[in-house]
C-alpha cells in the first residue's frame, strides 16, 4: 500500500525502510537519461548528487524501476548484493538479475566509473498518469566493466559467489526544493509567471527573499547597479562572503539550485539601461516592483506606456513605517499621481505628522555621499517586508489601486494599517506642459469661492514638478491669509502666516512640496484672465523662472476653472 501511495495522505513521501546511515540530496534534474553524476560527501552521514557532464563525473548511475516494494523485503538494511536478490523489479526479476542484464546488454557495461543503482517506483495517479519517484541509491565501489569482465571469465558459481558478496551501501534520497514545492509548503496557490524588481537593498532584498522562498513567481528579474558594502550586512539578506560583489548577481547565486525557479540578474542603473536590458526587464512582465527609493525611477516607471502593473514601496527614515503605492489594473492611478496623493496626506492627516521625521545616522566611509547610513532596526525591516510581500500580491489580485502605510509598534508587537485617500486628477496640457490638479484642491477652491460670492478671494498653490517629464502636480492649497485684501473686482493676497505654513509642509514632506503659484476667483463672472491677471502671471513667472521653478495660475469663475502655466 505504501509503494502505490495509498498508505498516507497526498504528497507524503514514500517510506520504504528506515534506519539509513546516509541521506543524499539530488541537486538538479536528470536530462535525457544522463548517467553521469557527481557524488559529493558533505558530512559523515550526508551527501549530494548532481547530474553533470562526463568529465566532471565521479560515478555512473543505473536506474532500475520497481513496481512494488514491500516492507517485508527489507527486514534489515542490505549490506551486500546478495541481500538484494529478493527485491523484484518491474520485469519480475530480482534487482541483481536486472542489474546484470543492464550491464551485459547495454553500453552501461563499459563504464569506467564506480556505479550506483537508482531505485525508483513507477506510480499511476487517479487521472491515469504515470509518475516516478526515486526512493534510494545503492552505492558500490565497483566498476561496471569489471563486473562484465568477471562474468565472462569466471564460472557461474564462482561469479555468483564473488558478485553476491560485493558490499553495498543504501542511501536515502531527498530532492532539492523547487519553486513549486516552495509554493505548496507556504500555501501559495496563485503565482506569477514573471515579475521584475528594481532595487535590491534593505527592503528589496528582504521582499525578494520572501518571494523566492514562497515560490511566488516562476521567473524574477533583478535590476541594480550597486555592490554589497560591509555596512550593508547589518540589514541585507546577503552574507559576508558576498561583500564587494554585485548585489543582483549575488542574490541570484544565493538561490541557485531551487528547481524551476528562474532568476535573471541585470547589473546596471535602471535609469540608463540599454535597449536590450530594458527588453529583458519588461517583456512579458506582469508586475514591476520598485524598491529603489528613487523618485526618478518611480516617475520613469509611471511614464512608461507599457501595460504591466507597477508598484513602489519604501520605508520611512525611522524604519517603523512602510509605504506601498500600487497602480490599478487599468493604470488610471499612475505611480506619480499616487506619490502626490501620498504627499498631500502627509500634510492634511495628523496621523502622519511624524512619519518622515529623520533618524540618527552613522558614518560608513569618508569619500562619498554614501558616507552616512540611516539607523534602521533589522527586526522592523523583516516584519514590514513580510507585510509588503503579502500586500503586493493581495492588491495585485484585487486589481485596484493601493496607497497605504503600515506602522509597526515594535514595543507592543503590533502593526497598524492606514489606508490613504486616493484622489481624482484633472489633466491639462498647455504648450507641452502636463498639468495635474487634484480634485481635492479643485473642491477646496469651489468651496472658498462659494463662500465669497460678492468679493474675489484666492490663495497659494503648492505641489511638485518634474522637469524630466515636463509635469506639474497641484495637490495642496493654502487659503487667503487674513491680511489679504478682497473687493468685488480685485484680490490682493496677503503674507501673514505663509512662511510658517510653508516651513510646516516642507518638514512634513521632507522638502518634496514647492510653491507653484496663485489662484483667485471671479465672482459671478467668467474665468477669463483680465489685463491685471495677465500682468501678474508674467511678473510671477519671471520671478519663479529666476529660480528655475514653474508657475501656475488658476482663475475660478462662473464657467469653471481656468488654468495656465509655464516651466
Amino acid at each position: 500500500m505504501n509503494s502505490i501511495n495509498k498508505l498516507h495522505e497526498a504528497n507524503r513521501p514514500l517510506e520504504v525502510f528506515f534506519g539509513f546511515q546516509e541521506v543524499c540530496c539530488i541537486l538538479n534534474e536528470r536530462l535525457g537519461g544522463n548517467p553521469y553524476i557527481k557524488y559529493s560527501p558533505k558530512t559523515k552521514n550526508s551527501s549530494t548528487l548532481e547530474f553533470v557532464e562526463k568529465s566532471k563525473a565521479t560515478h555512473y548511475l543505473i536506474g532500475i524501476p520497481t513496481e512494488k516494494i514491500h516492507a517485508s523485503n527489507f527486514v534489515r538494511i542490505p549490506q551486500t548484493m546478495g541481500d538484494l536478490k529478493d527485491v523484484q523489479s518491474t520485469d519480475r526479476f530480482s534487482l541483481t538479475d536486472s542489474l546484470l542484464a543492464v550491464l551485459t546488454k547495454s553500453i552501461a557495461g563499459k563504464a569506467t566509473l564506480p556505479f550506483v543503482i537508482l531505485i525508483y517506483i513507477t506510480q499511476t495517479s487517479k487521472d491515469d498518469k504515470k509518475t516516478s519517484q526515486e526512493l534510494f541509491l545503492i552505492k558500490t565501489n565497483c566498476l561496471p566493466k569489471d563486473i562484465v569482465h568477471k562474468k565472462k571469465v569466471l564460472g557461474k558459481d564462482a561469479f555468483e559467489k564473488w558478485f553476491y558478496e560485493l558490499s553495498v551501501e543504501v542511501v536515502l534520497l531527498y530532492f532539492m526544493t523547487s519553486r513549486y514545492g516552495n509554493a505548496i509548503n507556504n500555501g501559495i496557490k496563485d503565482n506569477f509567471n514573471k515579475v521584475s524588481v528594481v532595487g535590491t537593498g534593505t527592503l528589496g532584498s528582504a521582499v525578494i527573499d520572501h518571494w523566492v522562498r514562497q515560490g511566488c513567481s516562476e521567473e524574477i528579474n533583478l535590476v541594480d547597479c550597486d555592490i554589497l558594502l560591509p555596512h550593508n550586512l547589518s540589514r541585507h539578506t546577503l552574507a559576508t562572503d558576498k561583500v564587494m560583489t554585485s548585489k543582483v548577481r549575488s542574490i541570484k547565486d544565493t538561490y541557485h539550485g531551487i528547481l524551476f525557479q528562474k532568476i535573471n540578474a541585470i547589473e546596471g542603473n535602471f535609469l540608463t539601461l540599454n535597449r536590450n536590458d530594458r527588453e529583458r526587464l519588461f517583456k512579458n512582465t506582469e508586475l514591476v516592483m520598485d524598491f529603489s527609493t528613487s523618485i526618478a525611477v518611480e516617475r520613469k516607471l509611471a511614464n512608461d506606456e507599457r501595460t504591466f502593473r507597477r508598484c513602489t514601496s519604501f520605508l520611512n527614515p525611522k524604519g517603523d513605517d512602510v509605504v506601498l503605492l500600487m497602480e490599478d489594473k487599468e493604470r488610471k492611478s499612475h505611480l506619480d499621481l499616487l506619490e502626490m496623493d501620498y504627499y498631500r496626506n502627509l500634510i492634511v492627516d495628523d496621523r502622519f505628522s511624524q512619519h518622515l521625521e529623520q533618524t540618527e545616522t552613522v558614518r560608513t566611509n569618508t569619500f562619498s555621499c554614501r558616507s552616512e547610513s540611516m539607523i534602521l532596526n533589522y527586526e522592523n525591516v523583516r516584519v514590514l517586508s513580510a507585510i509588503i510581500s503579502k500586500q503586493i500580491r493581495k492588491h495585485y489580485t484585487s486589481g485596484k489601486a493601493c496607497l497605504n502605510i503600515w506602522h509597526l509598534d515594535a514595543e507592543n508587537g503590533t502593526v497598524s494599517s492606514f489606508p490613504i485617500t486616493i484622489t481624482n486628477w484633472r489633466h491639462e496640457i498647455l504648450d507641452g506642459i502636463q498639468i495635474y490638479i487634484s480634485d481635492a484642491v479643485e473642491k477646496e477652491i469651489q468651496t472658498m469661492a462659494a463662500a465669497s460670492l460678492n468679493k474675489e478671494t484666492g490663495g497659494c498653490l503648492f505641489g511638485s514638478y518634474d522637469c524630466d517629464h515636463n509635469s506639474i502636480y497641484v495637490y495642496y492649497m493654502v487659503p487667503a491669509p487674513e491680511d489679504s485684501i478682497h473687493s468685488p473686482v480685485s484680490f490682493v493676497r496677503g503674507f501673514k502666516g505663509l512662511t510658517a505654513e510653508y516651513e510646516k509642509i516642507t518638514k512634513l514632506t521632507y522638502h518634496q512640496v514647492r510653491y507653484l503659484g496663485e489662484w483667485h476667483s471671479h465672482p459671478n463672472m467668467p474665468n477669463t484672465p483680465s489685463v491685471t491677471d495677465k500682468k501678474q502671471f508674467e511678473e510671477l513667472w519671471e520671478e519663479q523662472q529666476s529660480q528655475d521653478l514653474p508657475f501656475v495660475q488658476m482663475i475660478y469663475g462662473n464657467n469653471g476653472l481656468f488654468v495656465t502655466a509655464a516651466m
